[in-house]
């Protein structure tokens, strides 16, 4: 069967609605202009140095920070390891929102924060470094969520924060995203392996975040094989969790470290959630564990606002995706697939019924079960149940063909994210990359589940289509000591990162 074309989506996020854009060109984000001072930063740095490219500062030093750092200026990281996994570095750099301050990775090499970075300034943006915890322990004596044995990777409570391309993998948890840090984005970051094995279960997510006031932003992230969930907004009755746009992530097979998939994405907390936007998400838990789901609201909720759910991918799992007890849900251009389970579970209760609800243009295939309200019926019987997705179409048995979708990245030009489903599982599938790549530009392209190991395509851009290897692919080893080691999830699906160089 002949591949799909590659498909480019770009997807614009407001406070209040999502509307989605073909993307016949991308431009970066306004990038701050770098015209303020630079400033360096290496493992060998001292406290007394100047700060200069061949005086540098140490880490802890340079987030204090020196007086002499001020908004628009740039700090960049060295090559090299940063901490000995006990560390934690806390940053109090504070930029404006005109002038950022940022902290970056030097071009071409690759610094590495061994510990926790803790971000209490705002308007400073953080970008293209690794945070990973290289102590060998994951096996915990003590159950619950306070038995970790490393530090967390990124503690974010600034607002006006932005954390851009990073590299965050076996950690405690990857990102505490939290209230404090209004208005702030986690993007483009590939987030992996964190957490660690209980008496009880797996802990330990990619990110785990809440909030109250202004908006969060995650997007385009890499999000995968954690030992808990991928992505978790969830909070006591003390806390808040409202006001998200999650666009462009992909996110799958989370909970595979402890041998048990769980919530790829959870919006899930004991009080009301409000403003919850997700638009063109890739998700994926592996179709034959019969294994996994995303819940947007929560068994244990309460009477939730607004939320608005559009073109997204809700793929595999024991069942696909899981909704409960909203006043006003739009639920419209989503592709959703479980081969035996549910494919939607839907709990209106608390008095809320179907009619204030919006199903649109959604495609189903798999099993061609649903559930409302706790009871499992037929296609034709839930839309009968529910009066939802008349213009719905469900495909019975496994869809068909190759679906990629390349995402550039609105930071860094001839960067973009690239999910691929290979339903007919061949060994290669073919990627268009113009919406990203001039002709003439050299590139390559890396393995997310394999980030630092060597790229499975590099070249010269020469226009037309290229060809992603999905067989034979590895994966990354694990730091230290996991109770199951992560499967690759090709030939079927692959995430992979193009960069140009």
């Amino acid at each position: 069967m002949n591949a799909a074309p590659a498909v480019a989506v770009l997807v614009w996020f407001g406070a209040a609605s999502a509307t989605a854009q073909p993307a016949k060109s991308r431009r970066p984000e306004a990038v701050p202009d770098t015209h303020g001072s630079q400033w360096y930063v290496a493992p060998n740095g001292r406290p007394d140095a100047s700060g200069g490219a061949n005086d540098p500062w140490d880490l802890a030093t340079a987030l204090r920070p020196p007086r002499t750092v001020q908004p628009g200026d740039t700090i960049w990281l060295r090559n090299g390891t940063y901490g000995d996994g006990a560390t934690t570095f806390v940053s109090g750099i504070t930029g404006n929102a005109r002038n950022p301050i940022i902290v970056r990775q030097y071009p071409g090499e690759r610094a590495t924060i061994n510990g926790c970075l803790t971000v209490n300034g705002a308007f400073t943006w953080y970008w293209g470094f690794e945070v990973t915890n290289l102590l060998p322990a994951r096996v915990s004596t003590t159950a619950g969520s306070f038995g970790g044995l490393r530090t967390w990777g990124v503690l974010v409570n600034g607002p006006g924060t932005k954390f851009i391309n990073l590299v965050v993998h076996d950690a405690d948890s990857g990102f505490g995203f939290w209230s404090p840090a209004q208005n702030a984005e986690i993007y483009g970051c590939i987030i992996y392996y964190n957490g660690w094995q209980g008496p009880d279960r797996g802990h330990g997510h990619g990110i785990y975040t809440q909030n109250q006031y202004g908006l969060k932003h995650i997007g385009d992230n890499i999000i995968f094989d954690q030992f808990d969930l991928g992505i978790q907004a969830y909070g006591s009755s003390a806390a808040s969790v409202r006001n998200y746009a999650v666009d462009g992530n992909i996110v799958f097979n989370n909970g595979s470290l402890s041998g048990q998939l769980v919530d790829n994405i959870l919006f899930g907390f004991s009080g009301s959630m409000s403003g919850i936007r997700l638009d063109s998400n890739y998700l994926y838990d592996t179709p034959t564990a019969n294994a996994g789901y995303s819940q947007i609201g929560w068994s244990y909720g309460g009477f939730n606002g607004d939320a608005l759910l559009t073109g997204n991918y809700w793929i595999g799992g024991y069942y696909a995706v899981d909704l409960w007890n909203w006043q006003n849900l739009t639920y419209s251009n989503n592709t959703t697939y479980s081969a035996s389970g549910s494919l939607v579970q839907l709990t209106a209760s608390n008095g809320q019924t179907p009619g204030s609800y919006t199903f649109s243009t959604n495609t189903y295939y798999g099993s061609g079960l649903f559930a409302y309200n706790g009871q499992v019926m037929k296609w034709a019987d839930w839309k009968s149940a529910t009066g939802l997705d008349a213009d719905g179409q469900m495909k019975p048995g496994r869809p068909q063909g190759t679906w990629v979708f390349v995402r550039p990245n609105k930071y860094e030009q001839g960067r973009a994210n690239i999910a691929i489903y290979n339903w007919p599982v061949t060994s290669t599938v073919a990627v268009d990359p113009s919406a990203v790549l001039a002709p003439g530009a050299s590139f390559e392209i890396r393995d997310a589940e394999q980030f630092f190991g060597p790229p499975v395509v590099a070249g010269t851009y020469n226009g037309g289509t290229v060809n992603i290897p999905m067989a034979n692919l590895t994966v990354a080893q694990p730091v230290g000591n996991v109770p199951v080691q992560p499967l690759h999830t090709a030939p079927e699906f692959g995430a992979f990162v193009l960069i140009s160089k």
